[in-house]
């Protein structure tokens, strides 16, 4: 079992109080550069976009961490976890920057080209299809499973494969032939009969 290196009461919530406060920093950094981005794509009306867009990376990430600690129960539920936990990492650090490069570019009278804005919204596209796909193989993904497993595919190539992995083809014992007897010495018809005869 692992051991903390030092049992040191003090130390140990020294270190977890700076590892929070650590946690904590990077999250508001981090998370306030991706709502600045998400606000930059949505006009005023609609800047509860904005929270809802940073639920998608930093606010997901929290969730799915929670998930794999505490709900999740399956290892297909703790793989998806443990996939998404990364995913949305990703798409975290991904609008942070966006967010960063906007400011950056505001502060030198610079602005988005069109190839820019499209790959942003394909990025947050790309991270909503993974969302959508995560949750339904979470929730239902054992019962998608169990619907297909055994199966029977009737009257298709693949039935014909599966029966035959499953009961191979039997192949005829061949029996070496049996020898036949040489035929013994036959009478001359043309001969005469002898005294002996």
């Amino acid at each position: 079992m692992n051991q903390p290196a030092n049992n040191n009461g003090i130390g140990r919530i020294f270190a977890a109080a700076a590892l929070a406060a650590v946690a904590i920093t990077v999250l508001i950094f981090l998370g306030l550069h991706s709502i600045n981005f998400f606000t930059y794509m949505f006009k005023d009306d609609q800047q509860y976009f904005a929270w809802l867009g940073f639920g998608l990376t930093g606010g997901a990430f929290i969730a799915y961490i929670a998930d794999l600690k505490w709900y999740a129960s399956t290892t297909l539920q703790k793989g998806i976890a443990v996939a998404m936990i990364f995913i949305c990492l990703a798409g975290e650090l991904a609008t942070a920057g966006f967010g960063m490069q906007l400011e950056a570019f505001k502060n030198a009278g610079l602005s988005f080209t069109e190839q820019d804005i499209t790959g942003m919204i394909w990025m947050v596209r790309i991270l909503g299809v993974l969302h959508g796909i995560a949750l339904v193989l979470h929730f239902v993904g054992d019962e998608i499973g169990a619907a297909f497993k055994g199966t029977p595919i009737d009257n298709t190539v693949f039935d014909r494969r599966a029966e035959a992995r499953r009961f191979p083809a039997e192949v005829p014992t061949v029996s070496p032939p049996t020898p036949q007897q040489e035929p013994g010495p036959q009478p001359d018809p043309f001969r005469k009969a002898s005294a002996e005869d």
